[in-house]
């Protein structure tokens, strides 16, 4: 599999940084599409196997609620997703 570099240039700066992972804003250069890459802080196992965990079930899942994987690394350091417009947290709930 081409490397991560070759195939996507990554914003300076993170989006977030959670416990075991950092999100970017990236553009795929193949296809010029801007995407989501969540790439792990380190190699630790437990932190592969918990990235591992997350693109399997993700990929697992179709949901017009979930983000699809767009891509991956096959040693799971690393995985692509769409751009999401604005965050969860930032949205209203519908009116009943």
């Amino acid at each position: 599999m081409t490397s991560r570099k070759k195939k996507y240039a990554m914003d300076p700066q993170p989006l977030g940084i959670g416990g075991q992972a950092e999100v970017f804003r990236a553009r795929d250069k193949r296809t010029d599409e801007i995407v989501a890459l969540k790439r792990v802080l380190n190699r630790y196992d437990e932190t592969i196997a918990r990235m591992k965990r997350e693109i399997d079930v993700q990929t697992s899942i179709s949901h017009p609620n979930v983000m699809p994987i767009l891509d991956h690394s096959t040693s799971y350091v690393w995985y692509t997703m769409p751009l999401a417009a604005q965050v969860l947290g930032n949205m209203h709930p519908p009116n009943r």
